[in-house]
């Protein structure tokens, strides 16, 4: 472990999705810990994590959004150090990070993927994988590289590998569970939407029709999968999500006859997980509302398509979730936001199928919850 500068002023670009700040929280409690007197800031895009999960973490000082004011904000604050993860956008930042003495990015290995390609293939490949992943621009700023692992590290690890390169301990990845904030305010709510019942309760997240990776199971199959287990146990359903995951829910509501509760869109995040907290069994797609159940403990069944199970997968006391997939030979296809290269491998922009959910039957997705959990649910 290198010597530690002294360090008063941490910047983190953390820009991200819900699950991305969430697999990001135990690298800031991490810094937190190694760096208990320095002022940390968090640049990030506005949306519910920015606003409402990180501020209530207390593992930062600040939230700085980006705007015109932005570089002199920059210059003026004196970092000491910038860290940013492999998740953050990172070619707007360019000009506006080189005045910071230590500057601590993710990084791509740039080996080929597959033995026997020819030069002005590897070129071409290796040209093209920098330019979408603003590799020129990291290797050029950053003057701590820190490489990204090429047998799918999980996104927790190489987070915290990104405070270890500060001269930090570090906790293993399995062993640093973050605890969500979820406010008083929001219990009592999340207990007026869902009531004390004696029956069990099934969170549902569908997730939004906008999907980058189209990773969205279709609703029509998950009310297929809900309609099996209302047949075979005493249970409430509740839809939870945003108002912008709305436009699946009337999919759903046409295929699942049963009662149910709707509750899309009518909750904040913090709220929404509270809402989860009182699930007994949440089921979802590969979102960020499946980071959070399994950042709280609730056991979860997630459907997988495209995007990469070992990076963003299960993580925290695995006993008490479980990943369902078709073991596809082009699935998953997505690599941390890039398209899979290789022989037989067909990307998720243009596969034209999308098999690996569209073929995916309830059934065996009702059956895998059901052997999986069929005792939780008794």
């Amino acid at each position: 472990m290198m010597p530690r500068p002294s360090i008063e002023r941490v910047l983190v670009l953390g820009y991200g999705a819900i699950g991305d700040l969430i697999f990001l929280l135990p690298a800031l409690a991490a810094l937190r810990q190694g760096l208990p007197k320095a002022r940390i800031t968090f640049l990030a895009n506005r949306h519910p994590g920015s606003e409402e999960l990180i501020p209530n973490t207390g593992l930062v000082d600040e939230v700085w959004f980006d705007d015109s004011k932005l570089l002199r904000r920059i210059l003026s604050a004196s970092f000491d150090a910038v860290i940013a993860s492999q998740a953050t956008p990172f070619r707007p930042f360019v000009l506006k990070l080189l005045g910071i003495p230590i500057r601590i990015g993710h990084c791509r290995p740039l080996r080929a993927p597959n033995d026997g390609w020819s030069p002005l293939r590897y070129a071409f490949w290796r040209f093209k994988r920098a330019m979408i992943s603003d590799e020129f621009e990291r290797r050029w700023v950053f003057n701590k590289k820190v490489l990204v692992a090429e047998d799918l590290e999980h996104a927790v690890s190489r987070n915290l590998r990104l405070v270890e390169a500060l001269g930090l301990p570090i906790p293993k990845a399995s062993e640093c569970r973050p605890a969500l904030p979820v406010p008083e305010t929001a219990v009592r709510f999340a207990k007026q939407l869902l009531p004390d019942t004696r029956e069990k309760t099934i969170g549902l997240h569908i997730g939004s029709p906008q999907s980058q990776y189209a990773k969205i199971w279709p609703p029509e199959k998950w009310a297929e999968v809900c309609r099996l287990l209302s047949q075979s146990y005493r249970l409430r359903l509740a839809l939870i999500g945003g108002p912008e995951e709305a436009g699946l829910v009337p999919r759903f509501k046409s295929c699942y006859r049963e009662p149910f509760t709707d509750l899309v869109g009518k909750s904040n995040l913090l709220e929404s997980f509270s809402l989860i907290q009182r699930c007994d069994l949440f089921l979802s797609n590969d979102t960020g509302m499946s980071k959070a159940a399994m950042a709280l403990d609730v056991p979860t069944a997630t459907v997988w398509g495209p995007s990469d199970r070992p990076g963003y997968g299960i993580v925290w006391n695995p006993s008490r979730h479980t990943e369902i997939f078709l073991p596809l030979p082009c699935s998953p296809c997505v690599r941390m936001g890039l398209r899979a290269e290789g022989s037989n491998v067909i990307n998720f922009a243009n596969c034209g199928h999308h098999a690996c959910l569209e073929t995916l039957p309830p059934r065996s997705v009702f059956e895998a919850v059901q052997k999986r959990y069929g005792g939780i649910l008794q």
